[in-house]
């Protein structure tokens, strides 16, 4: 919608489902040094003032955050009106969500900002040293409603979580990264950065590494056990280099992959038709845009972009006269292996956007009102039709053949129905949710499929996970219906000073209860040892999964267990698995 390329990468991981992996992505097709930051580090969130532009001349200021799941646009408001972002207020205002308001952020007594997901999902960040409504820092916790917690600190350069494992991040700096390669242009020109490849590795990490802290704690030393790590080799003379010709940035993975980011620098004083814009100056202001990305095991650059410069320009922000020009890159052509897909693209932020190519989308129609929304989408097989609103839900799917489908949504946004060819299926949610339900109020308490057959649903109130299951009556009448059981486990590890100790404690499934052939009443079977019982249990260091044991009758109906184990290596890797027909009466931690 906005030719703006994105890519995502990622370099190590570690734990599986309970440890921490770690990525990079481009911040747009311009390279923007955000503080010296080459890319877009996963962890790296924050608040910011962001200024949303319609198609006319009108300006709209929002508190932007981010973490590394989600970005929300909040408005602040004062007496119920709205103000800039980036007013001068100490208190007596409150942010609202500008799109799905079932976002809230707050900022609280602890000095923290809390911003708070439709999940009941609360990522946690510093305040400034004011508390103006914009005095929003760096993310340092995202903490999911069961408690599983990932802490950020960039001061000491790593991430946990509470499971015991970290990403240590290694700042390194080579006296042979000081000179710049002799084939790029000398040119004098003080638009573009210099040469200052000490700050540059002071930003940029040379390795991120992946530790397991049940086994070894080596955030602040030199690790003797061989955890895996990603390195990152950027061209030499940074960041000054990547502004002067072409320039590579080589990423090599955990498992030895080496995946190439290869990207040119455009000289910003030409427009989109290659013609001298007349205040500008050639070989004075450069704009490195990333043109092609070579993937690990992969002998050619596999994916390659080539750009147009396009101007956007002049404005009034809440009524303040604004006059800028910014030239920004777009993509006019893509290219996937041997596929080729061009793109028409208008050269304001929101005019259509044309697939000329063969891929997927074809043309997307974005909100003349309401920046960063969608009107309509036409796909290769049919057309998205949008709301016009700021939460921009999906409204029709209308196929080239097929049924078309219509979707409704409830006062906060959740999905209640879908209508296709004069069926549905539809749901309900809890009327209301307020601070104290939010980790299930957006979840359905019933589902029904377009014969009106209902499945009903009940949470755990502490981790917002399945409590109940009900399901509609069989063909005999019989109801099924699953309960599960949940309990707080902590995981046990290293800390820094080789102490051991216990992480906070997470919500994790113990059991699993269900009725095999009669309905359950009270909680209890109706029939005589017809309950089956799955079992979980998890060791005490990452609090893996090491053992699921079923319980119920057999044939003869006589109760009997029968138990699987896993084993797993340092990194989280299951590497066995024993089955029932062993007979073990526990699993090995």
């Amino acid at each position: 919608m906005n030719g703006q390329v994105t890519h995502q990468l990622e370099t190590v991981s570690i734990g599986n489902a309970t440890g921490l992996s770690h990525s990079i992505s481009s911040y747009t097709n311009n390279f923007s040094m955000k503080g010296y930051y080459g890319y877009q580090d996963k962890y790296y969130g924050k608040g910011r003032v962001s200024i949303l532009k319609n198609s006319g001349t009108e300006f709209l200021d929002v508190i932007q955050v981010n973490d590394f799941q989600n970005t929300a646009n909040f408005t602040v408001m004062v007496n119920g009106q709205q103000v800039r972002a980036d007013s001068q207020i100490s208190s007596g205002y409150t942010y609202h969500a500008l799109g799905d308001t079932r976002h809230s952020l707050e900022r609280k007594q602890d000095g923290y900002i809390y911003w708070t997901k439709p999940d009941g999902t609360v990522s946690k960040f510093l305040s400034g040293t004011h508390t103006y409504p914009s005095s929003i820092g760096l993310l340092v916790q995202v903490t999911y409603p069961n408690g599983y917690t990932i802490d950020i600190d960039w001061v000491s350069g790593k991430v946990t979580s509470n499971t015991g494992f970290a990403l240590k991040y290694i700042y390194q700096f080579d006296e042979a990264d000081r000179y710049m390669d002799s084939s790029k242009p000398n040119l004098p020109t003080t638009q573009i950065p210099p040469v200052n490849p000490e700050a540059w590795a002071q930003y940029n990490p040379k390795y991120i590494q992946a530790i397991n802290t049940a086994k070894e704690n080596c955030l602040i030393q030199t690790c003797t056990s061989h955890w895996p790590k990603a390195e990152f080799d950027w061209p030499g003379g940074m960041p000054r280099s990547i502004f002067l010709g072409y320039s590579e940035l080589r990423v090599i993975d955990a498992m030895g992959g080496e995946t190439k980011f290869y990207f040119r620098s455009y000289d910003l004083a030409y427009d989109e038709h290659g013609g001298l814009v007349s205040w500008k100056t050639p070989n004075t202001e450069f704009s490195p845009r990333l043109i092609g990305i070579k993937p690990a095991q992969s002998t050619s650059a596999y994916y390659q972009y080539t750009y147009k410069n396009a101007t956007e320009s002049t404005g009034s922000n809440n009524g303040s006269e604004t006059s800028w020009v910014h030239i920004t890159g777009k993509v006019v052509n893509s290219m996937l292996g041997n596929e080729v897909n061009a793109y028409g693209i208008g050269t304001g932020y929101y005019s259509t956007t044309q697939n000329t190519g063969n891929g997927n989308v074809r043309r997307v129609i974005p909100s003349t009102d309401r920046p960063g929304t969608v009107s309509f989408a036409e796909l290769i097989d049919g057309t998205l039709d949008y709301e016009p609103t700021w939460r921009n839900l999906l409204k029709t799917y209308t196929k080239n053949s097929g049924d078309k489908e219509i979707y409704e949504y409830d006062t906060r946004g959740n999905l209640i129905k879908v209508t296709k060819n004069g069926t549905w299926i539809s749901g309900e949610y809890p009327s209301t949710c307020p601070e104290s339900t939010r980790k299930y109020c957006n979840k359905p308490t019933w589902t029904s499929d377009a014969k009106g057959n209902k499945t009903w649903f009940t949470y755990h109130p502490q981790s917002g996970e399945l409590e109940t299951i009900t399901y509609p009556a069989n063909k005999n009448g019989i109801v099924r219906k699953i309960r599960y059981e949940y309990a707080q486990k902590q995981a046990y590890y290293y800390a820094s000073n080789g102490n051991r100790i216990y992480g906070s404690p997470i919500w994790l499934k113990t059991a699993e209860r269900t009725c095999a052939k009669t309905n359950t009443i009270n909680n209890v079977c109706e029939g005589t040892n017809d309950e089956v019982i799955t079992r979980y249990e998890y060791n005490s260091d990452n609090l893996f999964l090491t053992g699921i044991t079923v319980t119920a009758a057999d044939g003869n109906n006589i109760i009997i267990t029968k138990r699987t184990c896993y084993q797993y290596d340092q990194y989280g890797n299951k590497i066995g698995e024993i089955e029932p027909k062993a007979n073990l009466t526990q699993c090995a931690q």
